[in-house]
């Protein structure tokens, strides 16, 4: 393929949440936590590389920011991947990906049909489920979460390539 394409903000928004293992709405919060300002940050970065839209459309899609706060997410990022190996990582690992989806879309496509297979298998058997089993499975899935969320994670492409819902949350 000669001519890379164009990602829309959706996708930035999807694919980094699914990197970073959170729910997509977590970009969307009034919160100055820093786990999440920074991941936002990051998704302001992403869609500044990877879209055609306006930093004043982008921060309306991601947090309902204003131009000017995607402008300093920009910089932000920029310093963090000098100073911080965490965001340093992310941002590698995020761009890389973004590259490969941009030259490739049916890359994005194909992990995503996987990733839908594994929800419908796990939905499947929470269907069975009574309301105490419910919210233990949701208990147990805040617990690996956080847990994960204090190891290293492993390579975006384990998430994406895996069809066993295992593997797409925690190794």
């Amino acid at each position: 393929m000669d001519e890379k394409v164009s990602l829309d903000i959706n996708t930035i928004r999807n694919v980094a949440a699914n990197y970073f293992n959170i729910n997509e709405s977590l970009f969307d919060l009034d919160t100055q936590e820093h786990e999440i300002v920074v991941r936002r940050q990051m998704v302001h970065s992403m869609c500044c590389l990877f879209t055609d839209n306006t930093l004043y459309e982008i921060g309306k899609e991601v947090g309902g920011r204003d131009h000017a706060t995607v402008s300093h997410s920009k910089k932000t990022i920029n310093n963090l991947v000098d100073t911080d190996v965490s965001v340093r990582k992310w941002y590698t690992d995020l761009y890389d990906l973004f590259n490969k989806i941009r030259e490739d879309p049916k890359y994005f496509i194909d992990r995503s049909i996987k990733n839908l297979k594994a929800a419908e298998n796990l939905f499947k058997c929470i269907r069975g489920l009574d309301g105490i089993d419910r919210m233990l499975l949701q208990l147990h899935g805040m617990i690996i979460t956080l847990e994960h969320e204090k190891n290293n994670k492993p390579s975006i492409d384990s998430y994406l390539v895996s069809g066993d819902t295992q593997q797409t949350n925690i190794q």
